[in-house]
């Protein structure tokens, strides 16, 4: 039987020294003892014996475009207005939108103990299994802190997050981070003495880290409108083990936290980034992006402060991260390019609308990697969750396109109350027009328990032409009441809830191993 609490076989190849700590979680942190990155060095005390951020990819970026789709909000429910979703359908073209353009080398991540029959049935969908997604093809290790090429000292405090200073750092810290762009090396803020914070308008990292040291905050301050961080170019880090704060709920506006566009092999790494006005990270167009380590700690009742988006992407990777937020935990969507090879591993979700793709998938959506992964109905301050979702796949007619190859293993679930949502008439979002086709899912291993009273699943096909194809093994919910199921072609081994409605077929799969065990 397979224990949710820590296993890492055939994770992407590990080759870092570190060890990882183990645990639920929730509860995962990694060794407080790790090298604080500046603690000691001087300003010029850049060394070529020390490790790098990462390995550039060469690969081209994808373009990002400047007129994004949009998605509204559902209400409370979790559900959006769907009234004409039956004159949409009808009138939609039943077609399948194209695959994304070109699928990249989706090297070896699965683990080969989970490994099934690779046959599938036609592109329309069917039972499966199909193809199990491998991920992120790029060989990811746990980052390391690369050498210093400027530190800054603070000269403010945290007691001023309320009322800031009249003058910032935004001027130093950005001529620091000029004088280092490109070089891959990091400029540290540091404390010094009682002064423990930074407060700042938006910056610009371009091919250099920015690490915030232990123990010290860079705030946001009262006069960004636009994202606090702008990140470009090749080779780019945010680090910690310090604290990014927004101050979201205290600032005019809606700013997202950090904005990355078009960037090769960005790290986001060992950090607490918080209070976001909007999104807290969005990374659009580009080719390696890896979060690691990552804590997102907002309330769940903010809104639109999704954790992570992952737009119009190849490889990246989301490992051991803890995400809190008032919207999507992860969202993965194309609002300018395809998304491809893609792994979300060993990470946690409280109080989030869950591990989404979609809305927008328009540019189509391939190869994606869920594994590992726990969901959490509330937050660390027992905020319930505004749209309690689990496993999450939404779109329509305004915004749809084909998802294809996605996997989740072993996922466990407490206090969740959408379950399984696979909804092609979510009514909420924009962009380009398309089929929303979801074919070659495969959920392996679900564990849900907890859940409210109103809790249910949703296996929502676009059409008969168009259905939903979809593998459910070993799969054990505490509620298996259904809401909106049709036109799915579903295959079963070990599962408690068994999809039906119009133009539903279930046909029984060949199987193997169990419901995972989840401690929470």
């Amino acid at each position: 039987m397979r224990s949710h609490s820590c296993w890492l076989s055939g994770f992407l190849a590990l080759t870092a020294a570190t060890p990882l700590a183990c645990g639920s979680p929730a509860d995962r942190a990694f060794d407080s003892t790790e090298d604080d990155s500046g603690t000691s060095a001087s300003s010029d005390s850049a060394s070529s014996s020390e490790p790098d951020v990462g390995v550039p990819n060469d690969a081209a970026t994808a373009d990002v475009a400047s007129d994004r789709g949009s998605e509204a909000e559902p209400d409370a429910s979790g559900k959006a207005d769907t009234a004409s979703e039956a004159d949409a359908k009808s009138s939609a073209d039943a077609g399948a939108s194209a695959d994304a353009a070109t699928q990249a080398d989706t090297g070896s991540v699965a683990d080969a103990s989970t490994a099934k029959d690779a046959s599938t049935e036609a592109a329309t969908g069917g039972p499966g299994p199909g193809p199990l997604a491998t991920g992120d093809a790029r060989s990811v290790a746990q980052p390391s802190y690369p050498a210093v090429c400027a530190t800054l000292s603070a000269q403010f405090k945290t007691s001023q997050r309320g009322s800031p200073p009249s003058g910032d750092d935004t001027s130093r810290i950005q001529a620091a981070l000029n004088t280092c762009k490109g070089t891959g090396h990091s400029v540290v803020l540091a404390a010094s003495g009682s002064d423990d914070a930074f407060f700042s308008g938006t910056l610009t990292v371009n091919g250099e880290a920015l690490v915030v040291n232990s123990g010290v905050t860079l705030f946001g301050s009262d006069g960004y409108s636009t994202e606090l961080l702008d990140v470009e170019g090749a080779n780019s880090a945010v680090m910690g083990p310090g604290i990014i704060d927004g101050r979201g709920d205290l600032i005019s506006g809606t700013p997202r936290l950090i904005q990355a566009s078009k960037i090769t092999n960005f790290i986001v790494y060992n950090v607490t980034i918080e209070n976001a006005g909007q999104e807290h990270l969005y990374v659009e167009g580009g080719n390696g992006f890896t979060a690691w380590n990552l804590t997102i700690a907002t309330p769940a009742d903010t809104a639109n402060t999704d954790g992570i988006d992952i737009d119009s992407l190849t490889n990246a990777t989301v490992y051991g991260s803890s995400i809190e937020d008032g919207d999507d935990g992860i969202a993965i969507k194309t609002n300018s390019a395809a998304v491809s090879n893609i792994t979300i591993e060993n990470s946690s979700f409280h109080g989030t609308h869950g591990m989404s793709i979609g809305s927008q998938t328009f540019d189509g959506v391939v190869n994606v990697l869920w594994k590992d992964n726990t969901v959490y109905g509330t937050d660390q301050w027992g905020n319930v969750s505004t749209d309690a979702n689990g496993i999450n796949i939404k779109s329509d007619v305004d915004c749809g396109g084909t998802v294809r190859q996605v996997t989740y293993l072993d996922t466990c679930m407490t206090g969740v109350k959408h379950l399984l949502i696979f909804n092609t008439s979510y009514g909420a979002c924009s962009g380009t027009t398309g089929t929303p086709l979801y074919t070659d899912i495969v959920v392996d291993g679900v564990y849900a328990t907890g859940s409210p009273s109103g809790s249910y699943s949703e296996f929502d096909g676009f059409s008969t032409s168009s259905p939903l194809g979809l593998t459910l093994e070993n799969v054990h919910l505490d509620v298996t009441t259904q809401q909106g199921s049709q036109d799915a072609k579903v295959g079963l081994y070990d599962s408690n809830i068994t999809p039906s409605g119009t133009g539903v077929t279930t046909t029984s799969v060949s199987g193997s191993g169990t419901v995972p065990t989840c401690t929470f």
